[in-house]
């Protein structure tokens, strides 16, 4: 035992669960030792291999003879079944790396190749990259229509028919844009009423711009979760004339919802105050 160093002992007990393999007993039941299999005095090795453990008890009854029952070889059998499902194991983890690494490479030569179609340019390392990041989150078809309708609405191109570098800017920016806002959209289920409301009251409404958008979200999201139609929603931004206008027919609404939803039974009997607990 001098000659084994802390390190291979504690392996050697962590691999057997601190528990001796002869007996069965655990610490801090017995006193833990790491036994050679093969004794060291008759040239046993101080690999793990040929190390087991064993309580003081067993350790000492076996002296340095080597035990001729199936005990160790039952315990090497299991430590190579374990051994073989280890390596199982990580042939799968390589295995699907393997076929992550390469949907990752068709998903980059797809986004790339879609956007050099439509636009005639390559896109940067890392433009390609996040986009790339955006179809395993979004799913690809929506990364390739993104670049699909962005590519038609912002590319402008010179005389020879070649979309300008200022436009190709542009419409990254917007592709990149989008996917962040379909992001959203994903945890807000909300997010889209919110900004189609936003946007024909910024497209009416001259005093819009100084307007708190965030107002805006709170009352479009509540009325939504009274369950007022997003069109019902649509329609009063249209309708409105002035941003105040449209804040107190929002409220006004919410209210009307509110008491259809939650009636008042005003000729119920109100309980007896106890003044006692008020």
């Amino acid at each position: 035992m001098a000659n084994l160093s802390k390190k291979i002992r504690f392996e050697v007990f962590k691999r057997d669960s601190f528990t001796c393999q002869y007996c069965g007993k655990s610490a801090p039941e017995v006193v833990l030792n790491a036994d050679h299999i093969d004794p060291s005095s008759k040239g046993g090795s101080n690999n793990i291999l040929n190390l087991i453990t064993s309580c003081e008890s067993c350790n000492s009854g076996k002296s340095d003879r080597r035990l001729s029952d199936t005990t160790v070889v039952n315990v090497q059998i299991g430590q190579l079944k374990d051994l073989q499902a280890r390596q199982e194991q990580l042939e799968m983890l390589l295995r699907w790396r393997e076929s992550f690494i390469d949907l990752q490479t068709r998903i980059d030569e797809a986004i790339g190749a879609h956007f050099i179609d439509l636009s005639g340019f390559h896109l940067h390392k890392e433009e390609l990259k996040k986009m790339s990041h955006k179809a395993t989150k979004l799913g690809l078809k929506t990364v390739l229509d993104a670049i699909e309708k962005c590519c038609a609405s912002y590319l402008e191109y010179d005389h020879l028919g070649t979309a300008t570098d200022e436009s190709i800017c542009k419409t990254v920016n917007f592709i990149l844009a989008f996917l962040k806002i379909e992001e959203k959209r994903e945890s807000d289920p909300h997010l889209g009423t919110v900004k189609y409301v936003i946007g024909i009251l910024r497209n009416r409404l001259t005093y819009f711009g100084t307007y708190n958008h965030s107002r805006v979200g709170e009352l479009v999201r509540t009325s939504l979760d009274i369950g007022v139609d997003a069109e019902e929603l649509k329609r009063i931004a249209a309708r409105s004339s002035s941003i105040t206008r449209w804040e107190s027919n929002m409220t006004a609404m919410i209210s009307d919802h509110l008491i259809a939803k939650y009636p008042i039974d005003w000729d119920a009997p109100v309980p007896p105050m106890d003044w006692d607990e008020a």
